[in-house]
């Protein structure tokens, strides 16, 4: 033979069935023996001794014979021993006798014996049982074995799960969503939620939302998440709008998901200065403006868009709608987990219980809950297709980040004694599609580091640029915005006055100038424009309880000096920062 030939015998042989047998004497079972040595088990022969028991835990049997002719209560003895060795795992005992009867067979089984034979030995029912208990052994320790990987599968799933929902959190889960103006819902229908709601502010101050639901639910609907978090937060912390980020996320989730998968959402921008609310809704239900005081429903934000993957390109500008919230008004919006909740009938939940629930809620009582126990009652506990997500704004008890908790200089690491200087000249066609702002932001904070006044350093550059294109290039008058009405025929007027400017142009100068232990930041802004009479700003810094004053009275309160020239047409910002 080979030697490839004797390992491979070796390593067969080592995968035969064991048998471990044990005599007070050889010459009673020589038959026995005489079968097993034709047979294709691996056999080991122990007399009873002081080592049988080292030998059996050795030898690792599938099967024991245990020759109990002479000594019975011996024998007995040692299978007590070994069947306590072998703990849970399944060894069969079967006992050798030369004499087989019922009651023997009885007295066999009562001491943990599986079996008995007796001389003299029948081959066909000794090759049976030989098969059948070395198998039923196997078959256990098999079977085991497979339990315990599955269970230890299971529990490292558990783990992966554990850390990905931590992971799911950690990027998903907003402190803004904590806000006592902000209540919501979420219902997965299984770990892992296709469902998602973002919400932060911009660093001058709007809250942004979003609610979105990829196609299907589990972990197939929210792998995108993440990434989709991540361009809606980023984006957001360096000042851009929801106009620019939902360009950015059909564009991301376009690129990453499969054909066939996308993302409905509804995103709403609220500028608590103006009280506008602009809602973008692209394949979420209706959104809902309902009076907290009468619980009728306003206005219903229908979708006019794609959802967000479906197509190359989005619109915003001509899908986007402006609404001016009045006192106690509030928002609802939701995915279609909830209006297409379904009873054990099959019918849907639908919008028109959605309504109702509100018009039966107490006045200064949050919809939420009645609501969702309303669905529950519905479905009577049936088990749903679809996560449900329903979120709830009370715009009046709204309130911008505190600018001064915003600006500390905790956890920053400044760069001191450093000069430099950026310039910017936007002209009508940049002006009429770009918002230069977040890049101008980024630019400094990438330059300066000056992370922890991002806020107040965004305010005023926002409200100086503002300022020169609204009232120097489009020569919109500021009391326009009196009244209940005013801030949505400005805006209206100013989205036409833009449409068709065709001149002029806006420079921007930002230099720093640094110390040794913080820095002056100087913005010059300048417009072509008419200019306007710069005693207005005087008199607007003393009565800034108008609607149009507001910006430039936060603007001056953090500046350490703020300058109009040129009939209104220069503007110089200094703000002083220390480490």
């Amino acid at each position: 033979m080979s030697a490839t030939n004797s390992i491979s015998a070796d390593l067969a042989k080592e995968d035969l069935p064991r048998i471990f047998v044990i005599v007070n004497n050889l010459d009673d079972i020589q038959a026995l023996l005489r079968y097993l040595e034709k047979t294709y088990y691996q056999v080991e022969v122990s007399t009873k001794n002081n080592s049988v028991i080292g030998k059996y835990q050795e030898f690792k049997p599938d099967l024991v014979l245990v020759d109990i002719n002479s000594d019975k209560q011996e024998g007995f003895d040692l299978v007590d021993k070994m069947t306590f060795l072998s703990g849970r795992e399944l060894v069969p005992i079967i006992y050798l006798a030369k004499e087989y009867s019922d009651e023997a067979l009885s007295e066999c089984i009562a001491n943990d014996g599986a079996d008995l034979l007796s001389q003299p030995y029948d081959e066909n029912i000794l090759k049976a049982k030989l098969y059948t208990y070395t198998s039923l052994a196997r078959l256990d320790r098999s079977a085991k074995t497979q339990r315990q990987e599955l269970e230890d599968h299971n529990k490292q799933l558990a783990s992966n799960y554990e850390i990905a929902i931590d992971v799911f959190e950690n990027v998903i889960h907003s402190d803004v969503l904590d806000s006592p103006a902000i209540r919501y819902s979420i219902s997965p229908t299984s770990i892992f939620n296709g469902d998602i709601l973002l919400a932060a502010h911009r660093p001058s101050g709007e809250l942004q939302v979003m609610l979105g639901d990829f196609t299907g639910h589990g972990l197939s609907a929210a792998i995108g998440t993440i990434p989709v978090a991540d361009i809606f937060y980023g984006m957001t912390a360096k000042g851009f709008g929801i106009s620019e980020i939902i360009v950015e996320i059909n564009a991301k989730v376009k690129k990453i998901l499969p054909r066939g998968l996308f993302l409905a959402a509804c995103l709403f921008e609220y500028d608590i200065d103006s009280s506008k609310v602009s809602i973008w809704n692209a394949g979420l239900p209706d959104a809902l403006i309902f009076d907290d005081q009468d619980k009728h429903v306003k206005y219903q934000f229908s979708s006019r868009n794609y959802p967000l993957g479906v197509s190359d390109t989005v619109s915003y500008s001509t899908t986007v709608e402006n609404y001016y919230i009045s006192e106690n008004e509030r928002l609802l919006f939701f995915t279609d987990g909830i209006i297409e909740a379904r009873n054990p009938k099959g019918k849907m939940y639908g919008l028109d219980n959605v309504i109702s629930c509100i018009s039966n809620t107490k006045v200064g009582e949050s919809v939420i809950d009645p609501l969702t126990e309303n669905i529950n009652t519905f479905t009577q506990g049936i088990k749903q297709a679809d996560d449900t997500t329903v979120i709830e704004v009370h715009f009046s008890k709204l309130q911008k980040p505190d600018t001064a908790e915003k600006n500390t200089n905790n956890n920053c690491t400044f760069i001191f004694n450093s000069d430099w200087r950026i310039d910017y000249t936007f002209e009508p066609t940049i002006l009429k599609v770009f918002d230069p702002l977040p890049n101008i932001i980024q630019m400094i904070m990438e330059v300066q580091k000056l992370h922890c006044h991002k806020q107040n350093i965004f305010i005023i550059i926002k409200e100086l640029f503002v300022n020169a294109l609204d009232h120097g290039l489009l020569g919109l008058d500021s009391k326009i915005k009196n009244g209940p009405d005013g801030f949505s025929n400005y805006v209206v007027e100013r989205q036409k006055r833009l449409e068709v400017l065709t001149e002029g142009e806006i420079n921007i100068t930002i230099s720093h100038t640094g110390t040794s232990d913080g820095g002056s930041l100087d913005v010059y802004i300048s417009d072509t424009g008419k200019g306007f009479d710069t005693s207005i700003i005087t008199s607007l810094l003393k009565n800034h309880s108008q609607y149009h004053s507001r910006g430039i009275f936060m603007t001056n309160s953090i500046c350490e000096k703020l300058e109009y020239s040129d009939s209104g047409r220069k503007v110089h910002a200094q703000y002083c920062w220390k480490a």
